[in-house]
């Protein structure tokens, strides 16, 4: 599979074709934004006006002359009109300090900073509109303390965002879904804890059988290794919008043992919160399909389910994660050698 890490020798010619052409598109795209902030700093210099304060004051009372014009063509309720209030309220507070956002203004503000922080600083800085400050966003975003592996604040904030008690009993119904992403190795010192942040956490369970397989072998205790990837698990709901980043695992490389101690404390705490677990989602890696091998109950045909260990008259059901097989089959496809290997492969399976 083609990533930005992958020489150009090992690709065949239109994958090559391919990524020249978006690195192109990329370098005409910078290149492009540059110009523009450039033109905009242009603009703001040669016809930018500064607004003293009695310039601000009228302004201000012209927009608040004019509100009822803003209340008739927006609905009770719509974004304009919480937007057009909000900038208000911010120009009549004496400080950023005393001024309350409202969660919808938060988030839309979250939305701008994620698409570009230095767009969002810049319109924020230029005066033009009121918006929160950087920390301000930083404090929503970071309400919960991040950390490895699972917590009882995440069961809090979930059960909190699902509004689990307004649900009824098959919208409780939800799926797991697991996939690994690749990160820099790297560590970060956090102020809050003291602590290093960047080292392998597979939770307590698989550290401790690490511990004991190293103790058997005789083998001496190396130093932590740097994470290079991230596992994460995910909610999704069948029967609701739900979907909630649940937990994060750093990780060297996974295999299909360590995952299983992984999934089945998900099952058991989301179980204790009032779900119903009746799926599990991966992709086609070599340890999610030794995952499934291991949990899956013995059956004739396919090994798709297992019996949910909270409750032994219901089933969760494993499942391949079918973009991730389409992205396979065009893979295969779009490489010669490789389709001849996999119609091999078929070939000499139909032969046993």
């Amino acid at each position: 599979m083609p990533t930005s890490h992958v020489n150009f020798r090992y690709l065949s010619s239109p994958q090559v074709q391919r990524m020249q052409k978006i690195k192109a598109m990329v370098l005409a795209a910078k290149s492009q934004i540059a110009h523009l902030e450039m033109k905009l700093a242009e603009l703001t210099e040669r016809n930018g006006v500064e607004v003293d304060n009695e310039l601000h004051s009228n302004l201000t009372t012209i927009a608040e002359e004019n509100e009822w014009q803003v209340l008739d063509t927006h609905p009770e309720g719509s974004f304009q009109q919480l937007f057009w209030k909000q900038q208000l309220q911010a120009a009549h507070a004496h400080s950023s300090k005393g001024m309350r956002w409202h969660p919808t203004m938060v988030k839309w503000c979250l939305y701008l900073r994620h698409q570009s922080s230095r767009a969002y600083e810049l319109l924020r800085s230029s005066g033009c509109i009121k918006l929160p400050s950087q920390r301000t966003l930083r404090d929503y975003t970071h309400h919960i303390i991040s950390a490895p592996g699972f917590s009882t604040d995440m069961d809090r904030q979930l059960m909190e965002d699902a509004d689990i008690a307004s649900l009824e009993e098959f919208q409780k119904h939800v799926c797991l879904l697991g996939d690994e992403m690749h990160i820099k190795e790297d560590l970060v010192y956090k102020k809050m804890s003291g602590e290093l942040v960047g080292f392998v956490n597979l939770g307590d369970v698989n550290e401790n059988l690490m511990q004991l397989d190293q103790q058997l072998q005789q083998v001496s205790s190396e130093s932590p290794a740097l994470a290079s990837s991230v596992f994460v698990l995910m909610v999704r709901g069948l029967f609701t919008s739900l979907k909630f980043p649940y937990a994060t695992f750093p990780c060297k490389s996974t295999c299909g043992d360590q995952l299983v101690p992984i999934f089945f404390e998900a099952v058991f705490r989301l179980e204790r919160c009032g779900f119903k677990v009746v799926g599990i989602t991966l992709d086609g890696y070599s340890a999610n399909r030794r995952f499934m091998q291991l949990v899956a109950e013995d059956s004739p045909g396919v090994n798709h389910k297992l019996p949910n260990p909270c409750a032994p008259d219901r089933e969760i059901f494993l499942f391949s994660d079918p973009p991730h097989l389409l992205k396979t089959v065009r893979n295969c496809l779009s490489n010669p050698w490789r389709t001849l290997q996999v119609l091999m492969c078929t070939s000499h399976y139909h032969n046993l």
